[in-house]
């Protein structure tokens, strides 16, 4: 009888070892599965963030392009201004001077052209809203685009500045003597009627004027502001865009 009930026992015990191992096995394979799982979700997350960071990548670097382009279409811009400006400067704070009366009406003309820059910026605002950014991991990058930033407000800023000179300011005063701030070359009759016009003696007695020196001195040194942050954003433009080809 004792022999019987210790077979029966030990058989027992081997079945419960047999589940045992059935049971460990079975959490095995479920923990496998789960890790394999996890592995190809991983790395389908890590496909997708890649090829995101390729197309963000691709469309920073056509935005950069296209700024470049945008930047020196404002230079260009930039460098008609700033020549009307120092024409007008050199004639008129000159004692003697040969520029004839079109050549300063053209300055004046030159040099009162709007000078803009609108950047295009939809790839990176789209990345930052999105929390794409963070899959570019260069910090120096991250600076690059912080310092552009920075530069645009100071352009934007110099901009107001000049914008205020023309309607509030100084400007108002020498249109009040000349007739139109853009002088009289190829104006619209309806801007520049003929009844006010002035006669050559009359204009270059205002263009010589300390008051008029002053004025359009103050509109040269805001130019000659917005054209060295243009020359600023184009280096870090270029800097960008030599950045987005590495990474």
């Amino acid at each position: 009888m004792f022999l019987l009930r210790y077979l029966r026992h030990m058989e027992l015990q081997k079945k419960t070892g047999r589940y045992l191992l059935y049971a460990i096995g079975e959490i095995v394979l479920v923990v496998v599965g789960i890790l394999i799982a996890l592995s190809i979700n991983n790395w389908n997350e890590g496909r997708k963030d890649q090829q995101r960071r390729s197309e963000l990548i691709e469309n920073l670097k056509r935005d950069s392009i296209l700024n470049l382009q945008r930047i020196d279409e404002a230079l260009e811009r930039a460098d008609l201004i700033m020549g009307g400006y120092e024409r007008f400067l050199e004639a008129a704070g000159s004692l003697t001077t040969d520029a004839s009366i079109e050549e300063m009406q053209q300055s004046i003309d030159n040099g009162f052209r709007a000078l803009m820059f609108q950047p295009v910026s939809g790839s990176l605002d789209s990345a930052r809203s999105t929390g794409d950014i963070a899959l570019i991991v260069d910090s120096t990058l991250i600076n690059l685009f912080t310092e552009i930033e920075s530069l645009l407000t100071v352009f934007n800023d110099l901009a107001r500045v000049n914008r205020d000179l023309h309607f509030q300011g100084p400007r108002v005063e020498l249109r009040k003597k000349l007739g139109s701030v853009r002088g009289t070359l190829d104006i619209d009759e309806l801007f520049n009627p003929p009844r006010f016009a002035i006669s050559d003696e009359e204009f270059w007695e205002v263009v010589t004027d300390k008051e008029v020196y002053g004025v359009i001195e103050s509109f040269h040194q805001v130019r000659w502001g917005q054209q060295n942050m243009l020359n600023s954003l184009r280096e870090l433009t270029e800097e960008i865009l030599a950045r987005l080809e590495e990474i």
